[in-house]
């Protein structure tokens, strides 16, 4: 069985360009802000497959102080707050 080879055109090469550029910069921005609010002594709590939507209103009753969401990386201003998240949605 042989390789295939797939021709692009510069179009299809400049759109994926784009695409992967994109996504670069929203990962290293990502990796920006996380390491900004660590610096300013923020909790960062690691946790999969969680809906902001769904867990909102939960968030607003029970956080004291501020909170981030980056995908699954969670930031939180409040130590506490990081324990009772973890205790909760972990």
């Amino acid at each position: 069985m042989q390789d295939e080879v797939v021709v692009m055109d510069a179009d299809m090469a400049d759109e994926l360009s784009r695409i992967l550029q994109a996504e670069i910069d929203r990962e290293f921005i990502t990796m920006v802000r996380v390491n900004q609010l660590l610096s300013d002594g923020w909790t960062k709590v690691e946790v999969s497959d969680i809906d902001p939507d769904d867990i909102g209103p939960w968030l607003q009753e029970n956080m004291q102080g501020d909170w981030r969401a980056f995908v699954s990386c969670w930031m939180f201003e409040l130590a506490d707050d990081a324990t009772l998240f973890i205790l909760r949605w972990s």
